[in-house]
C-alpha cells in the first residue's frame, strides 16, 4: 500500500515524537505509536500493533542508552522485568489472534487510565530502595504483565513498569526510567519476533519510524534526565488521559470485530506493508 506524497512524512514525525516521550518518560512509545498507525496510515489494530513493537526495539535501545551513561539503570531490576516479561509475551502474542478488536481497543483505554492515576497521585519519586523475596517476585510479576501488554497491544509497557517501580521497590524516578528501557528491548524483541511469524508486523515500516525516533530518543534522554519527578509524573499522566479517552471512544463507538476503525471498512486498511519511500 503507497502512501500519498504529502502524508509520507507522517511516520518520521511520529517516530520523532515517540522518541521524545520515551526519553522523557522511559516509555516505548507504543501508546503515541499503535494508535498513529492505525489512524494515520490506516493499518489494521493487530498490524499496528506489531509494527508498534518494531519501532519500539532501536527507540527503547536509543533512550535506555541516554540513562545507563548517567547510571540510572539497575541491571538485577531489569532482568527480574524480562524474566517474567518473557513470559507475559508469548501469551500476549497468541492473544493478538484470537482476542475482538474491541476488547484490544477498551483493555488498551482501561490500562492507560490505571497508569495515568497511578502517576498523578503517586509518589513523585522512591525513598529508600527495599528489595526481598515478596518484592523480586512482585517485580517478576510486573515484568509478566508487562509482556502480555507488549504481545497483545504493541507497546513497551513502561507506562505501567515505571510507576510500579516507584511502588513496589520505592525506586527513584529517573532510575524507574532507566530500568524500564532496559526491561522493553529484550521483550520487544521476542514479541516482535512471534507476531512477525503470524504476520502482525510491517517491518519495514517499523525500522524506519524506530530509526526516526531513536535520535531523538537518545538525545532526550541525555538532555532530560534530571527532569523534575513530579512534573515528569503529570505530564505522562495528562497524556495517558487524552490518549485513554481517544482509544475508548474508539473502542465503544467505531471499533467492529470485522476490523472496521472510525466507520472505514477493512477494504481502506491494510494488512499489507506501507511504502513511505515511495519505491
Amino acid at each position: 500500500m503507497r502512501v500519498p506524497n504529502q502524508r509520507r512524512l507522517l511516520p518520521f514525525a511520529v517516530g520523532a515524537g515517540a522518541g521524545v516521550l520515551s526519553g522523557l518518560f522511559g516509555v516505548g512509545g507504543g501508546f503515541v505509536l499503535v494508535p498513529a498507525f492505525s489512524g494515520l496510515l490506516g493499518l489494521t489494530q493487530r498490524r499496528a500493533s506489531g509494527t508498534s513493537l518494531v519501532a519500539v526495539i532501536p527507540i527503547s535501545a536509543a533512550a535506555a542508552a541516554g540513562y545507563a551513561t548517567s547510571g540510572h539503570v539497575d541491571l538485577f531490576v531489569a532482568v527480574l522485568l524480562v524474566s517474567g516479561g518473557l513470559l507475559g509475551a508469548e501469551v500476549g502474542t497468541r492473544l493478538l489472534d484470537v482476542l475482538a478488536l474491541r476488547v484490544i481497543r477498551l483493555g488498551f483505554a482501561a490500562l492507560l487510565i490505571a497508569a495515568a492515576a497511578r502517576l498523578v497521585v503517586g509518589p513523585a519519586s522512591g525513598g529508600t530502595m527495599h528489595f526481598g523475596v515478596g518484592t523480586d517476585v512482585a517485580l517478576f510479576a510486573l515484568g509478566g504483565l508487562t509482556g502480555l501488554l507488549s504481545g497483545l497491544l504493541g507497546i513497551g509497557g513502561g507506562f505501567i513498569m515505571v510507576p510500579g517501580m516507584l511502588l513496589l521497590a520505592s525506586m527513584p524516578t529517573a532510575l524507574a526510567k532507566g530500568t524500564s528501557l532496559a526491561a522493553i528491548i529484550p521483550t520487544a524483541i521476542f514479541a516482535t519476533t512471534r507476531n512477525v511469524r503470524r504476520g502482525h508486523a510491517d517491518v519495514k515500516l517499523g525500522l524506519a519510524v524506530g530509526g526516526t525516533g531513536a535520535v531523538s530518543a537518545l538525545v532526550t534522554s541525555r538532555l532530560f534526565v534530571g527532569l523534575n519527578p513530579k512534573t515528569s509524573n503529570v505530564l505522562l499522566g495528562a497524556l495517558l488521559l487524552v490518549l485513554a479517552v481517544s482509544m475508548a471512544r474508539k473502542g465503544m463507538v467505531n471499533a467492529d470485530d470485522d476490523g472496521s476503525i472510525d466507520g472505514r471498512s477493512r477494504r481502506q486498511q491494510s494488512d499489507g506493508n506501507i511504502d513511505v519511500f515511495g519505491s
